[in-house]
Protein backbone atom coordinates (compact mmCIF):
# COMPACT_ATOMS: atom_id res chain seq x y z
CA UNK A 1 0.00 0.00 0.00
CA UNK A 2 1.19 3.30 -0.73
CA UNK A 3 0.35 7.05 0.94
CA UNK A 4 -1.73 8.87 -1.42
CA UNK A 5 -0.28 12.31 -0.21
CA UNK A 6 3.51 11.51 -1.21
CA UNK A 7 3.23 7.78 -2.91
CA UNK A 8 5.54 6.58 0.07
CA UNK A 9 4.91 2.87 0.65
CA UNK A 10 3.59 2.38 3.99
CA UNK A 11 2.76 -1.00 5.71
CA UNK A 12 -0.57 -2.41 6.23
CA UNK A 13 -0.68 -2.40 10.10
CA UNK A 14 0.06 1.78 9.98
CA UNK A 15 -2.24 4.49 10.41
CA UNK A 16 0.21 6.96 9.42
CA UNK A 17 2.55 7.39 6.18
CA UNK A 18 6.07 7.21 7.62
CA UNK A 19 7.53 10.05 5.28
CA UNK A 20 5.05 12.59 5.33
CA UNK A 21 2.31 12.13 8.65
CA UNK A 22 -0.52 11.93 6.17
CA UNK A 23 -3.34 9.82 7.81
CA UNK A 24 -3.47 6.36 5.71
CA UNK A 25 -7.31 4.86 5.55
CA UNK A 26 -7.41 1.28 6.84
CA UNK A 27 -9.26 -1.46 4.66
CA UNK A 28 -12.49 -2.94 6.74
CA UNK A 29 -11.86 -2.65 10.57
CA UNK A 30 -12.71 -1.54 13.79
CA UNK A 31 -12.73 2.32 11.85
CA UNK A 32 -15.16 1.07 9.99
CA UNK A 33 -17.82 2.42 12.70
CA UNK A 34 -16.87 6.00 12.26
CA UNK A 35 -18.23 5.66 8.67
CA UNK A 36 -16.98 5.40 5.36
CA UNK A 37 -13.57 6.22 4.63
CA UNK A 38 -12.50 9.03 2.87
CA UNK A 39 -11.62 7.96 -0.74
CA UNK A 40 -8.00 7.91 -1.85
CA UNK A 41 -6.46 9.47 -5.05
CA UNK A 42 -4.61 7.29 -7.39
CA UNK A 43 -0.71 7.92 -7.69
CA UNK A 44 0.86 7.57 -10.20
CA UNK A 45 3.79 5.18 -10.57
CA UNK A 46 6.22 7.40 -12.44
CA UNK A 47 9.14 8.80 -10.84
CA UNK A 48 8.64 12.57 -9.74
CA UNK A 49 12.30 13.33 -10.00
CA UNK A 50 12.45 11.83 -13.47
CA UNK A 51 9.67 13.97 -14.69
CA UNK A 52 11.01 16.90 -13.33
CA UNK A 53 14.49 16.58 -14.71
CA UNK A 54 12.95 16.43 -18.25
CA UNK A 55 10.34 18.78 -17.77
CA UNK A 56 13.45 20.96 -16.57
CA UNK A 57 13.49 24.42 -19.20
CA UNK A 58 17.28 25.02 -17.80
CA UNK A 59 17.80 21.72 -19.19
CA UNK A 60 16.52 22.46 -22.87
CA UNK A 61 14.73 19.24 -22.80
CA UNK A 62 11.52 20.46 -21.69
CA UNK A 63 10.95 22.73 -24.71
CA UNK A 64 10.88 19.58 -26.71
CA UNK A 65 8.05 17.92 -24.65
CA UNK A 66 10.19 14.54 -23.72
CA UNK A 67 8.28 14.78 -20.19
CA UNK A 68 5.33 14.58 -21.84
CA UNK A 69 6.44 11.45 -23.68
CA UNK A 70 7.49 10.02 -20.39
CA UNK A 71 4.66 10.00 -18.40
CA UNK A 72 2.48 8.98 -21.76
CA UNK A 73 0.79 12.20 -22.87
CA UNK A 74 1.45 11.46 -26.60
CA UNK A 75 -0.59 14.10 -28.48
CA UNK A 76 0.23 17.04 -26.52
CA UNK A 77 4.58 15.73 -26.28
CA UNK A 78 4.59 15.92 -29.88
CA UNK A 79 2.51 19.30 -29.97
CA UNK A 80 5.37 20.39 -27.83
CA UNK A 81 7.73 18.65 -29.56
CA UNK A 82 6.28 21.03 -33.03
CA UNK A 83 6.38 23.96 -30.91
CA UNK A 84 9.62 23.22 -29.90
CA UNK A 85 11.22 22.65 -33.17
CA UNK A 86 9.71 25.57 -34.69
CA UNK A 87 12.27 28.25 -33.55
CA UNK A 88 14.95 26.10 -35.41
CA UNK A 89 12.83 25.91 -38.20
CA UNK A 90 11.93 29.44 -38.39
CA UNK A 91 16.25 30.81 -37.66
CA UNK A 92 17.32 28.22 -40.23
CA UNK A 93 14.52 29.63 -43.31
CA UNK A 94 15.71 32.91 -42.14
CA UNK A 95 19.04 32.40 -42.97
CA UNK A 96 18.30 30.86 -46.17
CA UNK A 97 16.00 33.85 -47.14
CA UNK A 98 18.75 36.15 -46.22
CA UNK A 99 21.42 33.96 -48.14
CA UNK A 100 19.36 33.42 -51.34
CA UNK A 101 17.45 36.73 -51.24
CA UNK A 102 18.61 39.23 -54.34
CA UNK A 103 19.71 42.43 -53.65
CA UNK A 104 17.88 45.73 -55.16
CA UNK A 105 18.95 46.21 -58.36
CA UNK A 106 19.58 49.87 -59.46
CA UNK A 107 16.51 50.63 -60.96
CA UNK A 108 14.40 50.25 -57.91
CA UNK A 109 13.49 52.99 -55.53
CA UNK A 110 13.03 50.43 -52.30
CA UNK A 111 15.07 51.47 -49.22
CA UNK A 112 14.65 48.22 -47.69
CA UNK A 113 14.72 44.48 -49.59
CA UNK A 114 11.84 42.56 -49.33
CA UNK A 115 13.87 39.81 -48.42
CA UNK A 116 14.84 41.88 -45.35
CA UNK A 117 11.14 42.18 -44.08
CA UNK A 118 10.71 37.90 -44.70
CA UNK A 119 13.55 37.57 -42.48
CA UNK A 120 12.59 39.66 -39.97
CA UNK A 121 9.08 37.99 -39.91
CA UNK A 122 10.80 34.48 -39.80
CA UNK A 123 13.09 35.07 -36.70
CA UNK A 124 9.90 37.35 -34.42
CA UNK A 125 8.03 33.68 -35.40
CA UNK A 126 10.95 32.47 -33.75
CA UNK A 127 11.38 34.16 -30.69
CA UNK A 128 7.45 33.88 -30.24
CA UNK A 129 7.50 30.77 -30.64
CA UNK A 130 10.63 29.99 -28.33
CA UNK A 131 8.89 32.21 -25.83
CA UNK A 132 5.84 29.45 -26.12
CA UNK A 133 7.60 26.38 -25.63
CA UNK A 134 9.77 27.78 -22.54
CA UNK A 135 6.61 28.99 -21.23
CA UNK A 136 4.69 25.99 -21.36
CA UNK A 137 8.27 23.85 -20.47
CA UNK A 138 8.36 26.13 -17.25
CA UNK A 139 4.59 25.68 -16.08
CA UNK A 140 4.89 21.85 -16.18
CA UNK A 141 8.25 21.90 -14.50
CA UNK A 142 6.54 24.01 -11.15
CA UNK A 143 3.73 21.70 -11.74
CA UNK A 144 6.55 18.46 -11.57
CA UNK A 145 8.17 19.83 -9.02
CA UNK A 146 5.01 20.52 -7.05
CA UNK A 147 3.72 17.31 -7.74
CA UNK A 148 0.71 18.46 -9.52
CA UNK A 149 1.61 17.24 -13.01
CA UNK A 150 -0.44 14.32 -14.11
CA UNK A 151 0.06 10.86 -16.20
CA UNK A 152 -1.79 9.98 -19.40
CA UNK A 153 -4.49 8.34 -16.51
CA UNK A 154 -4.89 11.62 -14.53
CA UNK A 155 -3.15 10.49 -12.15
CA UNK A 156 -0.71 12.91 -9.96
CA UNK A 157 3.09 12.07 -10.31
CA UNK A 158 4.01 12.46 -6.15
CA UNK A 159 6.91 9.69 -5.35
CA UNK A 160 10.74 11.17 -6.08
CA UNK A 161 11.54 7.47 -6.89
CA UNK A 162 10.19 5.31 -9.31
CA UNK A 163 8.17 2.24 -7.55
CA UNK A 164 9.33 -1.12 -7.46
CA UNK A 165 6.92 -2.56 -8.82
CA UNK A 166 7.19 -0.36 -12.43
CA UNK A 167 11.24 -0.77 -11.91
CA UNK A 168 13.23 -2.28 -14.83
CA UNK A 169 15.74 -5.04 -13.13
CA UNK A 170 18.96 -5.87 -14.49
CA UNK A 171 20.05 -9.65 -14.62
CA UNK A 172 23.85 -9.89 -15.97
Amino acid sequence: MYCSRCGYPVGDGSAFCPRCGAGVAAAAGPSAAMGPAPETEAVSPKSRLVTTLLACPFLMVGVFGVHRFYVGRIRTGVAMLLLGLSPVVCFLLGIVILLLGTPPTEGESESVPGTFWAFTVCYVLAALSGCAAGMWSLVDFILAVSGEFKDAQGRPIKAWENRGDQSVTWRG
